[in-house]
């Protein structure tokens, strides 16, 4: 179905999976696991509640998945989307430390993405719920902002008394502010709404920024979101945000053909994108010079000394990674980082743990989304690999299953897959015309 703008641009809504998934355990389902990120780091019935949050879901998902197959049948076809994938699951389980309960927790994440790539989870759900709690954590950003810098006072917005034990070292950073994981005072103020520290904030809310800036046929709507979700990310001081919100207009002002939003290279010579780049530019330059928080923020960021947000990660982990010899390169030492005293990368943690063999595994879905997506789904996995050098989070359980989720939804843009409404439509709606 296409919907025409304001402005007469047709607007073909991007897809989603599970049309007819849409009972409330569905929904119910979807939602959960759009909080699942932020829910790992508070105490649950099993290890945190993350995990529980899986645990309680996987039967309903095996279900699904189990009327799918008997009413329907599953086909493999695109099944080398998630090959990868799923066999870096089951070399996870396998690999090291062999026992029940890491066997259990893997194929209990077979499953969900099993059941995600054939359209058993209702995407479109997941899809709408994030970006609702990643629009209200930029809007919560805003008022922790102003109420620190006019009133002196922050609001603490995260329940510190919930942490789960291996979230103990933000509850300082959640109380005040300004204490960080290295319970260390530091003099640039860091709200980050109900997620544990800035980056956690940008890691959640960048796809929304892009799907909103980088998908074909902007709107009204979607720019004032995208201006919505840069402000929050912004505000929230994340070094890497702030160079990749910076990254994604520059695209946008240098690269858009205008309303229909094709972003193309030849485009940077037009007038009025020339212009655009040139005026984006300086007040970059201008807001670095003139915002104290911007520039220690961007700081912070490129730091090369080993409290740098990025050269220290890096230059520790390459130094752990040197011991990697033979076949503990090709395979591995460990299936878990615990004794290391700090946060390594995705990719290097990856690599530590299961070699070259799980690097390849595990990144197979991300360099799929980088080599066949189009549009704003290409950026947000080229954005997830190339940040995946600096976090430890692009890796993790419930991130992973975060940014899956886009790269399966950018799949069904791909020419010959069956179009189906846009995950934001409800929203997108009030600012269009049928």
């Amino acid at each position: 179905m296409l919907i025409r703008t304001k402005g007469g641009i047709e607007y073909e809504k991007l897809l989603h999976f599970g049309e007819k998934n849409n009972n409330a355990l569905d929904i119910f389902c979807a939602a959960a696991l759009a909080f699942s990120p932020i829910l790992q780091y508070y105490r649950g019935i099993f290890q945190n509640a993350g995990i529980t949050v899986l645990v309680l879901l996987t039967p309903w998902v095996v279900i699904r998945l189990a009327n799918k197959w008997r009413s329907k049948g599953i086909s493999f076809i695109h099944f080398d989307v998630i090959a990868g994938l799923l066999l870096f699951l089951i070399y996870r389980a396998l690999i090291h430390e062999v026992n029940i309960k890491n066997i259990v927790f893997n194929a209990a994440l077979l499953v969900l993405y099993f059941a995600a790539f054939y359209g058993c989870i209702n995407i479109r759900q997941f899809l709408i719920t994030s970006s609702a709690i990643a629009s209200a954590a930029c809007v919560l950003v805003f008022v922790q902002t102003v109420s620190y810098y006019l009133f002196h006072h922050h609001i603490q917005l995260s329940p510190t008394s919930l942490f789960s034990k291996d979230a103990s070292a933000w509850i300082m950073l959640s109380k005040t502010g300004l204490i960080g994981v290295t319970q260390q005072l530091g003099n640039l103020y860091r709200p980050s709404a109900f997620f544990m520290e800035p980056s956690h904030m940008f890691l959640y809310t960048f796809p929304h920024l892009m799907l909103m800036v980088l998908s074909p046929n902007i709107n009204k709507y979607r720019a004032w979101m995208g201006v919505l979700f840069s402000l929050g990310i912004i505000l929230c001081t994340s070094g890497m945000g702030i160079v990749i919100t910076a990254g994604v207009w520059a695209l946008y002002f240098s690269m858009s053909s205008g309303r229909q939003n094709k972003l193309k290279l030849k485009n940077i010579f037009k007038p009025n994108n020339a212009f655009f780049i040139v005026l984006f530019l300086v007040f970059g330059i201008a807001l670095v010079f003139t915002v104290p928080f911007v520039r220690e923020s961007i700081k912070r960021f490129v730091d090369t000394s080993n409290s740098g947000a990025i050269d220290g990660r890096i230059r520790l982990s390459n130094n752990l990674l040197k011991s990697l010899v033979g076949t503990k390169l090709l395979f591995g030492v460990t299936s878990s980082t615990a004794g290391i005293s700090f946060n390594m990368p995705g990719f290097s943690a990856t690599l530590y743990k299961f070699g070259i063999i799980g690097v390849v595994l595990a990144y197979w879905i991300y360099l799929y989304g980088v080599l066949k997506l189009k549009n704003a789904f290409f950026w947000i996995s080229l954005t997830v690999v190339a940040v995946s050098f600096f976090s430890a989070q692009t890796h993790g359980t419930f991130y992973m299953i975060y940014y899956v989720f886009f790269i399966l939804e950018g799949r069904n843009h791909l020419p010959g897959n069956k179009k189906q409404p846009f995950p934001m439509a409800q929203i997108i709606k009030q600012n269009c015309e049928v």
